[in-house]
């Protein structure tokens, strides 16, 4: 097997098992609601440069964080935020306000 086609499998296979990959929302919680996603603008010329859920506590626990993890960090304590956001399945964002 040529080195060329060795690379197209290994380039193949994960979009094989994205294709069989499911999305859900994740709606299990007493606190949270889901509003959708966001886009942020803090690397868009011209804009306010400002995270989407900015202002509050953030966490990161790469290859550990989960939605039910996330609201928990946010939702629980003295501090309940009203926000909570999930990035790229490893950062938390609990701010008391969107960015506009």
């Amino acid at each position: 097997m040529t080195l060329l086609l060795q690379l197209l499998l290994l380039l193949f296979i994960p979009l094989v098992k994205a294709a069989d990959a499911t999305v859900s929302i994740y709606d299990d919680s007493d606190k949270y609601i889901y509003y959708g996603c966001y886009n942020e603008t803090t690397q868009v010329a011209g804009s306010a440069e400002t995270r989407a859920l900015g202002g509050g506590i953030d966490e990161s626990l790469p290859g550990e964080m989960t939605v039910p993890k996330c609201l928990a960090f946010c939702g629980n304590g003295s501090t309940e935020y009203r926000y909570a956001g999930l990035e790229w399945s490893r950062y938390v964002f609990g701010p008391f306000s969107l960015a506009s």
